[in-house]
């Protein structure tokens, strides 16, 4: 068989790649070559680089976004092509960009032609609580702030200011894509209405035929939302457990969008812990309730917009809690209030800044210490041994806590029928200061800052890296 056996040898030879020779434009319409020029540096191709499909499909996204983020509204990426010659180069490409006036369909007549232009924000025109319900009936109510206009078919539930810092499209201003995906984010980021519908059309009233109408439908969601969960549960340190939260959420609290969430939360279960004297079944328990106002703006007492501009959907949040918990052995209740600003100036990039956290915990059962650490406690037999402290049980073994805090604090009693070196000396004090930390009542008073970044793009995006 090895005589029928045979062997390929592959031998390649790589062409010389081609590279980028001459650029030349035609391009028809003079706003547009204009614009194009004065950003020609961030183009994707250029003179002398290796010829790259990619590079050309870049680089006409990159004109298309430049140009409708700049007002050209009719603008789109098919105007963008290009045109290769090789004839007589050798491996030089020479590329010519060919952007041709915009094409205006009328109805059945035939296609003409006409240069682009820059189109801007005449009106912007909000209306507050569409639905397909009321989508035909007249509007009931009208308002007019800082040029917008304000429409709903009932009298408005909304302080216009509280909207209108939320649009990113500003009446007067050049059309742009960006404004409207910012105000997008943004409208949802209130949590007061749906997906909202944005819509522009010329407006028939400009007599340059360059204006624009833009119409923001906006509509509200539930002003009331209650829920509710139930489960029950079991780990290594609880054999059952059963717990329920609940959570309200009352919108557009003080008619500026602000919301209103207000949590509880609470179990019980059944443990076998040794630190747990409890004998009923249901021995642990956990309570919480918290309430949370979020207001869409920052609550400062001079104006941030230069600083913090509406785009980076700033925010004040102000929260509040309180827990009980009867599951560690120390038995503990925590209080904490926050005041805090958070703002994004990115999607990746996300700010928060707590100028007030306030935290309380107090220890309600301090006496059951020693059940809890038993490291400490076993030492604290052992000491007394050495000593030869007279134990009033059979065991050696000081009775919990009345004796171990008699026995801590004769350290420091001269007349008590027993004596400690130093080195126990210290070692007695070591145990008492770490008593004393851990059981003591907490007062904490912080101002914290928190800069992030994320990159993750969707919540099932696996890969993604985070930074704080």
């Amino acid at each position: 068989v090895k005589k029928n056996r045979g062997s390929l040898q592959y031998s390649l030879t790589p062409n010389q790649p081609y590279s980028i020779g001459d650029l030349t434009y035609k391009i028809e319409s003079p706003e547009v070559d204009s614009l194009f020029r004065a950003t020609q540096k961030a183009s994707f191709i250029q003179s002398g680089q290796t010829y790259d499909l990619v590079n050309f499909d870049n680089e006409r996204a990159r004109i298309t976004l430049q140009m409708r983020n700049s007002g050209f509204y009719f603008f789109d990426q098919d105007y963008v092509t290009f045109e290769a010659d090789t004839n007589g180069l050798g491996h030089r490409v020479n590329v010519q960009y060919i952007i041709p006036n915009r094409r205006i369909n009328k109805g059945d007549s035939v296609a003409t032609t006409a240069p682009f232009k820059q189109y801007k924000i005449n009106r912007v025109r909000i209306i507050t609580d569409h639905s397909p319900q009321n989508q035909m009936l007249p509007f009931s109510d009208t308002t007019y702030y800082k040029g917008y206009e304000l429409f709903s078919h009932e009298a408005s539930k909304y302080r216009s200011k509280a909207l209108t810092n939320a649009i990113a499209i500003l009446p007067g201003s050049l059309y742009s894509d960006i404004d409207r995906t910012v105000t997008n984010t943004q409208i949802n980021e209130l949590r007061n209405f749906k997906y909202p519908t944005i819509h522009y059309k010329v407006d028939p009233d400009d007599s340059t035929q360059t204006g624009l109408i833009s119409s923001i439908y906006l509509t509200p969601r539930k002003k009331y939302t209650f829920g509710i969960d139930l489960d029950a549960y079991t780990s290594t340190i609880q054999q059952f457990g059963v717990g329920f939260s609940t959570s309200f959420l009352i919108r557009n609290v003080f008619r500026g969008a602000e919301n209103l969430e207000i949590s509880a939360r609470g179990s019980v279960g059944s443990s076998k812990d040794n630190a747990i004297s409890d004998s009923q079944f249901f021995n642990t328990s956990d309570v919480g309730v918290d309430a949370r106002l979020s207001i869409p703006r920052l609550l400062f007492p001079i104006n941030t917009q230069r600083i913090i501009p509406k785009y980076m959907a700033p925010t004040t949040a102000i929260s509040t809690g309180l827990n009980s918990q009867q599951n560690i052995g120390l038995d503990r209740q925590n209080f904490n209030s926050i005041f805090s600003y958070q703002w994004r100036p990115t999607n990746t990039r996300s700010n928060t800044f707590d100028l007030l956290n306030l935290q309380y915990v107090r220890n309600l059962n301090a006496a059951n210490y020693f059940n809890v650490y038993r490291a400490s406690y076993q030492r604290l037999n052992e000491i007394a041994q050495e000593v030869n402290y007279p134990f009033t049980a059979e065991e050696p073994r000081l009775n919990i806590p009345d004796e171990t805090n008699l026995f801590l604090s004769s350290v420091q009693d001269p007349q008590v029928p027993w004596s400690f070196n130093p080195e126990l000396t210290r070692e007695m004090n070591a145990i008492a200061q770490r008593k004393n930390r851990l059981t003591e009542n907490n007062l904490i008073l912080a101002t914290n800052y928190t800069w992030q970044i994320d990159n993750r793009e969707t919540v099932n995006d696996n890969s993604f890296t985070r930074f704080q």
